[in-house]
Order: structure tokens, then sequence, then C-alpha cells
């Protein structure tokens, strides 16, 4: 394998840079909406004002309101800025590393996926993640 030219190194250094900066700006804006009280269309519930729903049919089975569109678009772009800063994670490192719902993180993995702008490699619990070029 031959040595990156400065250019090359130059331009890879700068997109680092650039997911970095996504990622931090990203987290300070979740940070700052849960935070606040979500007042600018709440991104995410605290888990104790979080509204649980019966089925009905009397099972003691609870189903949780969907997440907004608005949320789950933003949510997803925080997942991907963490991946192309942290490339090769595993779906717990991902959650951890994002400070969002798990059940979130997990859906926003697989649709990241079905767009195609994450690529997996690996099984089951060894399966890392990588941002498409």
């Amino acid at each position: 394998m031959k040595p990156a030219s400065p250019f090359e190194s130059r331009v890879h250094q700068a997109v680092e840079e650039l997911s970095s900066l996504i990622f931090q700006e990203a987290r300070a804006r979740a940070i700052a909406q849960i935070s606040s009280g979500g007042s600018e269309g709440s991104k995410r519930a605290a888990p104790s004002s979080r509204k649980v729903h019966t089925n009905g049919n009397g099972n003691g089975h609870t189903r949780v309101p969907k997440a907004d569109p608005a949320q789950r678009a933003e949510s997803e772009q925080i997942v991907l800025a963490f991946v192309q800063a942290n490339p090769g994670l595993r779906t717990e490192q991902i959650k951890a590393g994002v400070n969002l719902d798990p059940d979130l993180v997990k859906k926003c993995i697989a649709a990241l996926r079905a767009d195609g702008q994450l690529k997996s490699k690996g099984q089951k619990r060894a399966t890392s993640y990588t941002a498409k070029a």
C-alpha cells in the first residue's frame, strides 16, 4: 500500500475534523433540547414523563408511542455523525456514545442501513458499523 500524498492526508484530516464538529454540534443541540424541557418540538421525553398506553385487552402488555418523525430524523443524523467520527463500533458502544434512548438508536441504525448510509461487518453482537463513503 503506497503512502498517501500530503493532499490526501490533509483531506482525510479535514473530513475527520468536520465529522467530529458535526457530531459535537448535534450532541450539544440534543442536550440543550433535553435540558431546556424540549421547547422547540421535544426531541426526547424524559423517562418519567413518557406516556405508556395499554393495548386494552387486559393482558398487561403496554406499548410506547412512536417517535416523532422530526425526532427520528435528527436522531438518525446524531447516530450517523457518531459512527462517522467513530467507525467500527458495535451497537452497544454506539448506544452508550450518543446518549439517546437505546431502542431509538437500534431503530436509527436499522433505518440508516436500509438507506445505505451505514454498512455493517460481522454477525450478531459482534456486528460493527461504518459510514458508507
